[in-house]
């Protein structure tokens, strides 16, 4: 084996190492009949480590003369034109997923398109062997859809139709989560298999890092069943049940995961809910409960560590790089998607309309002398959490203002008859006053 072969493979065996541990994602969408305004809402916080810092961007849409696009690892056909979308992804440091290697279509984490579809995307542990660069890759699938999804359930097409033709390489295991006017749904999928649920109009849904999808599914890939009979995971004999059949057995029901979930449905289980609810529910810690624990700024509270340690594994962690809670439109208004970086709590939401194209340059630039407005809030929260029994309840208090502000205003702006360019400017104004806000703050 000569050098070059043996970097590549501990490179390989470094990231399975990291990511074994890792995955700590929490995602929740609440049906139409649960919502206060008749709207989906969907939210999503992405876990990423203390070190992985986060940027916000915008890309048009854009004319696409080639039929196919190189992504990792495949060529994947493409439409004539891509979608315009916002997204989250990395930016530098050295958390779960950064690396000093760009490749394109290799940095998106979650988004919201022109189409007003939203998307996250969760970690799980499927029993199905690994593709190690066979395939098509995460980042490029998150990508994709934000460019084509013209629905979320065109994506749920999209994401089947990739895995049933090419395979997912590098994770054995994901969730995805769609939503946008109509619906929203939950697409689990394994490295060549998917199943699909519509999330139902009542329902409150919560995806931490495992499959959640049983005997309820609505699609599914062609060969699902008898690939879990060949494999000898499904003799036939009980109802075929996704997350039962395909989970990694040891990891079908952890604390890691199950807690977070019945967390949130705990918080939220009024009959009619709001952007703020959940912004709410996104900050918590069990405060008031048995599980609390005060936050240690040098700790990840990944799984290992969590199980080592008896830590609960609470919904709001230092992992976070971003997070979002999008309101999908009604009757009455148009979508807005409320973003911010860093940890839930302790950073401002930046609001995005389908036709906002700008943001302070504090959310995207790596220009010298510009502020990253990841690290602000990075610093906010460490020095917030050092001493939380006395800092975090005003600092939280002081965000939550802020945001709820933030929503109220945003909200008015989105009436359908609304002025376009009022939406883009107010985009615009309140990622400046976030910065303003950060800056007070440090």
């Amino acid at each position: 084996m000569n050098f070059l072969l043996i970097i590549v493979c501990l490179a390989i065996l470094g990231s399975l190492l990291v990511s074994s541990c890792a995955q700590a994602c929490t995602t929740i969408i609440i049906g139409r009949k649960r919502t206060d305004n008749s709207g989906i809402l969907h939210a999503h916080i992405e876990d990423m480590g203390i070190k992985a810092a986060g940027k916000l961007w915008f890309s048009e849409s854009e004319k696409r003369w080639e039929p196919y696009v190189n992504v990792p690892y495949v060529m994947v056909k493409q439409p004539s034109e891509a979608i315009a979308y916002w997204a989250s992804g990395n930016s530098t440091g050295n958390g779960l997923g950064v690396s000093e290697q760009k490749l394109a279509y290799d940095d998106v984490l979650v988004g919201f398109n022109a189409n007003g579809v939203a998307l996250s995307c969760n970690w799980c542990y499927s029993r199905e062997k690994n593709e190690l660069q066979t395939g098509i890759r995460r980042y490029a699938m998150r990508q994709l859809l934000l460019e084509q999804a013209s629905t979320a359930r065109k994506g749920v097409e999209l994401i089947g139709g990739w895995i049933d033709k090419y395979g997912q390489a590098d994770w054995g295991g994901l969730s995805f989560q769609l939503s946008d006017d109509s619906e929203a749904w939950v697409v689990d999928t394994t490295s060549h298999q998917w199943v699909a649920r519509k999330v139902r109009e009542n329902e409150v849904a919560c995806v931490a890092n495992r499959f959640t999808i049983g005997d309820d599914f609505d699609i599914c890939s062609k060969n699902l069943i008898l690939h879990a009979k060949e494999n000898g995971w499904y003799n036939g004999e009980s109802k075929f049940n996704f997350a039962e059949v395909y989970s990694l057995p040891e990891r079908r029901k952890v604390r890691y995961d199950y807690e977070r979930e019945e967390r949130v449905k705990t918080l939220l289980s009024s009959d009619k809910l709001t952007i703020n609810n959940v912004l709410q529910a996104m900050e918590d810690r069990y405060e008031g409960t048995n599980l609390f624990k005060l936050p240690d700024n040098n700790q990840e509270v990944w799984e290992a560590e969590s199980a080592k340690k008896n830590i609960p594994r609470p919904i709001c962690t230092n992992l976070a790089q971003s997070f979002f809670a999008v309101s999908h439109s009604n009757l009455q208004h148009d979508d807005v998607f409320f973003i911010g970086l860093g940890t839930p709590g302790y950073s401002g939401v930046v609001p995005v309309f389908r036709n906002s194209t700008n943001v302070d340059e504090h959310f995207f630039s790596n220009r010298e002398g510009v502020s990253s407005a990841w690290d602000m809030f990075k610093k906010i929260q460490m020095h917030t959490d050092a001493d939380f029994m006395k800092l975090a309840e005003l600092e939280k208090k002081k965000w939550f203002d802020f945001n709820s502000q933030t929503v109220a205003n945003a909200e008015k702006l989105a009436v359908i008859s609304a002025d376009l360019r009022l939406r883009r400017e107010y985009t615009l104004e309140r990622s400046k006053e976030i910065i303003v806000a950060a800056e007070e703050s440090l």
